[in-house]
């Protein structure tokens, strides 16, 4: 059965080389919540740290953190190795009080996303297998002048000719952008992003099981010199 409802957002994005001013969450105030997402082929596990505080420990790579309330407001959000001190990609952003983000730590850049709770917009379905389809942009939103990228996205049963398949969804890769879940049967999946209106892949995925219930986010970025890399997170 094919995809019931999906939604598509652009995701703001700012790559900073240190954290700011802010000290980290506080013990009043307005909050927000914050999990995170590891695609970072760099780092086995990540510590998230909002400001200079750690409010994550050792995320392992292909997986997705629990929710965690953090200090609404304008925040410095980074990522590094488990248990080092340097870190390997900043976010500067604002945590609008009572929002909820994913924040995703890809190969190259941090992009962020709000979460909605909504049914058609984001809620697991215990019945289904659940897919999202998340593009991390290697360089910041505002002001891309670069060509357009245009990619489509179709998710089918592994090995499936994608001749007159029409995709699931299409986007910029220019632009960092975070799906809403789209629905399917559980079994083997695969995904594969080709150039638009064409069926020639340039990134694509394994055969992915997915069972009842379980989600998988399909991480698409660009690397130096063009090339595509895919990665598949659980949520």
């Amino acid at each position: 059965m094919g995809p019931r409802h999906f939604a598509f957002l652009s995701v703001a994005l700012l790559l900073t080389t240190a954290c700011g001013s802010d000290t980290g969450p506080e013990s009043e105030g307005p909050v927000a919540e914050v999990r995170l997402l590891n695609s970072a082929v760099d780092a086995n596990s990540l510590d998230l740290l909002v400001g200079s505080t750690v409010v994550l420990n050792g995320v392992q790579f292909r997986t997705t953190s629990e929710f965690v309330t953090v200090p609404a407001g304008a925040r410095t959000l980074a990522v590094r190795a488990h248990g080092n001190a340097a870190l390997l990609r900043s976010l500067e952003t604002t945590l609008t009080p009572n929002g909820r983000y994913s924040i995703v730590a890809g190969g190259v850049v941090l992009s962020l996303a709000p979460v909605s709770t909504a049914l058609d917009t984001g809620s697991v379905k215990q019945d289904r297998a659940n897919i999202r389809i998340i593009n991390v942009a290697s360089s910041p939103d505002s002001g891309n002048t670069a060509p357009q990228d245009l990619l489509d996205v179709h998710i089918t049963a592994p090995g499936v000719s994608l001749a007159g398949h029409d995709p699931e969804l299409s986007l910029d890769a220019r632009y960092s952008s975070y799906s809403s879940l789209i629905y399917f049967d559980p079994g083997n999946w695969q995904v594969r992003f080709t150039r638009a209106g064409t069926t020639t892949v340039v990134a694509g995925s394994e055969s992915v099981g997915i069972g009842v219930g379980q989600g998988r986010a399909f991480v698409r970025e660009t690397l130096a010199g063009g090339t595509y890399r895919l990665n598949v997170v659980s949520e």
